[in-house]
C-alpha cells in the first residue's frame, strides 16, 4: 500500500510539472541599429506556459510573454559569419554578460528573406566551451524593414529593459 501511494505522488508531481510551450514569428524586424552597428534584426517570440512544478504545487496559473534575440550587424545582404554579428537576448545589450559568446554559424541574407543558422556554446563548471547546440530560433524568415528605431509598448518590455541595466 506503501509504494502505491507513493507511485501516486510521484505521478502526480510528474503530470502536474511546469511547462512551456510556443514559436517564434515567421517574420523578422530589421530597424536602424546602435552602438556602432547599422542594422538591428529582431526575432520576436510568444510563448505561454503553466506553473504547478514541483517547488510551487498549486499554482496552475497561465504565463504569457513576449521575447525577442537581437541581431547587431553592419550589412544585411549575403552571408554573415557569426564572428560579425552580435546576438543578444536584450535590446541593445551588446557586451558581457548579455551578449552571446563563442557562437558558431552565420546568417544569410537574400531577397526578401533570412537565414538564422546559429550554434549558441555550452559550457562545463569551470567555464570551458565543450560544445555547441543550435540555437532555438534557427530558420528562415521573411524580412520586414522599418525605418524608426524600436520603442517599448508593454509594461513587460518597460520591466525587462530595468532588469538589463546595460549601456544603450
Amino acid at each position: 500500500m506503501g509504494y502505491l501511494r507513493l507511485y501516486g505522488v510521484a505521478l502526480f508531481l510528474f503530470l502536474s510539472g511546469c511547462y512551456r510551450d510556443g514559436a517564434f514569428d515567421q517574420e523578422v524586424i530589421i530597424r536602424p541599429g546602435a552602438n556602432g552597428y547599422i542594422y538591428e534584426v529582431q526575432i520576436k517570440g510568444h510563448w505561454e506556459g503553466r506553473g504547478g512544478n514541483p517547488h510551487n504545487l498549486f499554482d496552475w496559473k497561465l504565463y504569457k510573454w513576449d521575447s525577442s534575440y537581437w541581431i547587431y550587424t553592419n550589412k544585411v545582404d549575403g552571408k554573415i559569419p557569426s564572428s560579425e554579428l552580435i546576438l543578444t537576448p536584450q535590446w541593445r545589450c551588446i557586451e558581457f554578460p548579455w551578449n552571446y559568446e563563442n557562437l558558431m554559424g552565420y546568417v544569410e541574407f537574400g531577397p526578401g528573406k533570412i537565414i538564422v543558422a546559429l550554434d549558441l556554446a555550452e559550457y562545463d563548471n569551470s567555464g570551458i566551451v565543450n560544445g555547441h547546440s543550435p540555437m532555438d530560433a534557427n530558420g528562415t524568415y521573411t524580412v520586414r524593414t522599418i525605418k524608426e528605431t524600436w520603442k517599448p509598448t508593454t509594461e513587460a518590455e518597460v520591466s525587462n529593459l530595468k532588469q538589463a541595466p546595460c549601456k544603450r
